[in-house]
């Protein structure tokens, strides 16, 4: 494996090392100082950074020339996720052509994408079908995760996958974590999915509107540990502008805080550390809800939308062009707060004033981390169990996974991102912060399976009924949600493959 060899090259070359060494000691007894074994040994390990971490396929692996065909989305979202048709100079676009150029070259294969709207109903289709059209398949983790119960896709912690590895550092290990059930996962996430970090929400605020108005420090507050949802709330009473002078909150006036009513509920279930389920000695789930602190931030999140008059809550549109129409508004300097997923970054550079990125508010100061919500229409892959060859397909995810993590990654994160979008180093450590703590719920990878039990929660009930009454809400639905846990966990453990 290459990075065995890897390994005894570097031992063979220490200890080749240290035995010259030895004798450069004794012929510079009267001089300058040699190098200590240690200091050898620090040197050769800071060789490995990440632009050259080697993965675990053996050397040599040569698929004649074979062709793989994975099946991905078309939605603007993931223009250049998966495929590029040229290199054209910007950065990220040439990092993901490359990708795919060098691990077509090292394992003899030819990448063929196939991009079309609905892939969750071509693969099901095909695969229904028992077509070996599609090797592997990039599709929505809200909407492709449930078919794994079906017996669709391979077991990614199974034997029939050699070449995967998912305690490699390009796989997500928190998402691997929460999704298996019984040592089985059907999908996997991570690196290769540029989505995981262009969906992540984080909290976008203007600078020159936050001194204007006296806000405290943004910036300062998440150090100390003191961005909660209390503080936001008592920040965005503090702003708010009848623009028109109406007499009346609408869209052109100026607020310190603008969400959506959809997408942005989402949002605290990572942020508050909330959750529906908890696992058992054996690591099988079973639902657990804290009734009080779900009924709390129920209430907390109701009276933040839609009893604070510094709040613009926009009615959800299509393609949640709410979203945009919120960058738009904050790149106007007609809101100080505003929380969006990354993706906004692109419409925020034509911003004149200055503005910085935080996480999204904890709930308490007593909570341990600031935790980070992705919409749930990032990518995960999975393989077809009409795959007829998984060592392949197999060692072609694993490639690019691992080649993403090398190149693609730090082309978004580091050039893209940081070079383009950030406008501060106080927004890069942010953006850090933010992005270690992902935090991906079992509830909300299985949130089709346990009947939407965790996608539907505050917007029926926060929305809808504009109430904040989760524990009758949540009872009356409780047998319905453990019918679903119930009958996806007989379905896994049913399951051959």
């Amino acid at each position: 494996m290459q990075i065995n060899t890897l390994r005894r090259s570097l031992c063979l070359l220490l200890a080749l090392l240290i035995f010259c060494g030895l004798f450069a000691c004794s012929d510079n007894a009267g001089g300058g100082s040699a190098e200590t074994p240690a200091q050898i040994a620090a040197e050769t390990e800071e060789e490995i950074k990440r632009e050259n971490t080697p993965d675990d396929l053996p050397d040599g692996l040569d698929y004649e020339g074979a062709g793989v065909n994975i099946l991905a989305r078309t939605k603007s979202w993931f223009l250049y996720e998966m495929t590029v048709d040229e290199l054209n100079g910007e950065v990220v676009n040439d990092a993901v052509y490359n990708r795919n150029t060098m691990v077509s070259e090292r394992l003899n294969i030819n990448l063929n994408y196939i991009l079309k709207d609905d892939v969750t109903g071509m693969a099901n289709r095909a695969i229904v079908a028992g077509s070996d059209d599609f090797d592997i398949v990039a599709g929505s983790a809200v909407e492709i995760v449930q078919y794994g119960a079906r017996g669709q896709y391979y077991n990614l912690l199974g034997g029939n996958v050699p070449h995967l590895n998912l305690d490699r550092p390009w796989w997500a290990q928190y998402y691997t974590e929460q999704a298996n059930i019984g040592g089985r996962v059907f999908f996997v996430t991570g690196d290769i999915a540029l989505s995981l970090r262009q969906l992540a929400f984080v909290t976008f605020f203007n600078k020159p509107m936050v001194v204007s108005y006296n806000l405290e420090n943004p910036y300062d507050l998440v150090a100390a540990g003191s961005w909660t949802i209390d503080k936001q709330a008592e920040m965005a009473r503090a702003v708010y502008t009848d623009v028109n002078g109406d007499s009346k909150a609408d869209y052109d006036d100026i607020y310190s805080f603008g969400v959506g009513d959809c997408i942005n509920f989402d949002v605290y279930w990572s942020a508050f550390d909330l959750s529906l389920v908890k696992r058992d000695e054996n690591a099988y789930p079973y639902l657990s809800v804290d009734m009080d602190k779900m009924q709390s931030a129920a209430q907390t999140i109701l009276d933040l939308f839609y009893n604070n008059t510094g709040v613009l809550c926009m009615l959800e549109t299509p393609d949640d062009g709410e979203q945009d129409d919120l960058a738009r508004k904050f790149a106007a300097g007609e809101l100080a707060f505003t929380t969006l997923r990354l993706m906004a970054c692109d419409i925020l550079r034509v911003m004149e004033a200055d503005y910085g990125i935080i996480p999204c508010p904890k709930w308490n100061e007593e909570q341990d981390n600031y935790y980070t919500f992705v919409h749930d229409q990032y990518s995960v892959f999975g393989i077809p169990v009409t795959v007829p060859d998984t060592g392949m397909v197999s060692a072609v995810l694993e490639a690019l996974a691992a080649q993403n993590y090398r190149t693609v990654t730090p082309a978004y994160y580091d050039i893209a991102l940081n070079g383009k979008y950030l406008r501060d180093p106080e927004s890069s450590r942010m953006l850090d912060l933010a992005l270690v703590n992902v935090k991906i719920d079992f509830s909300w990878i299985y949130t089709t399976n346990l009947n939407n039990a965790a996608q539907q929660t505050f917007r029926d009930l926060i929305r809808g009924k504009k109430s904040a009454d989760f524990i009758s809400f949540y009872t009356s639905r409780e047998k319905t949600y453990q019918s679903g846990l119930e009958k996806l966990i007989i379905a896994y453990e049913d399951l051959e493959n």
